[in-house]
């Protein structure tokens, strides 16, 4: 005879529901009590859930005259494009968009993204080459109409996150454009 108890053996083949807390199998896709859908009930929290998904600064050489200048300066204009890429930090999460300015002084502005109504990529060719870019966000907010995420990494990857994070910020707070109204 094996060593564990047929209550044991119950008891490990049940778990709590979470949304009512009442044991419900472990395969049950839906509970028996509240008649929580599992899948969805898991879905709606995970989006629920800020992430992180980009933190970081604008790329120091972001174009070709940037880096005419310095080649021209003998390497002194880096100093300043780099002090100048360093004081600007993005933060954008799957709700909102942080960026915060300065090295000594800090500003920091927020902008939701259910606030975002478009979304703009210019990747100039050497940005390209570069592997950077620029996301342009047009947005319902009336202090930051317009909001240019200047030199990003990867931002044709960033581009489509925040065009999808947008969309679903939108539904998630019940907001509908007139052509879905």
């Amino acid at each position: 005879m094996s060593g564990t108890s047929p209550e044991a053996v119950v008891k490990d083949q049940y778990k709590p529901c979470p949304a009512c807390g009442e044991g419900i199998r472990l395969t049950a896709l839906k509970c028996r009590i509240c008649g929580e859908d599992l899948v969805a009930y898991a879905e709606k929290l995970d989006a629920a859930t800020e992430k992180t998904f980009f933190h970081g600064h604008p790329a120091i050489l972001p174009g070709v005259g940037h880096f005419a200048w310095v080649v021209l300066t003998l390497g002194l204009a880096w100093l300043g494009y780099f002090y100048r890429s360093r004081s600007v930090t993005y933060i954008i999460t799957s709700h909102r968009i942080v960026v915060e300015t300065g090295l000594l002084s800090k500003r920091r502005r927020n902008l939701e993204l259910y606030r975002v109504d478009d979304l703009e990529l210019d990747r100039p060719f050497l940005q390209r080459l570069l592997g950077c870019g620029t996301v342009i966000l047009h947005s319902s907010d009336r202090d930051q109409p317009i909001l240019a995420l200047r030199g990003v990494e990867d931002a044709d990857l960033l581009f489509e996150k925040l065009r999808d994070c947008a969309k679903s910020e939108r539904s998630r707070a019940g907001i509908k454009t007139l052509t879905e109204a």
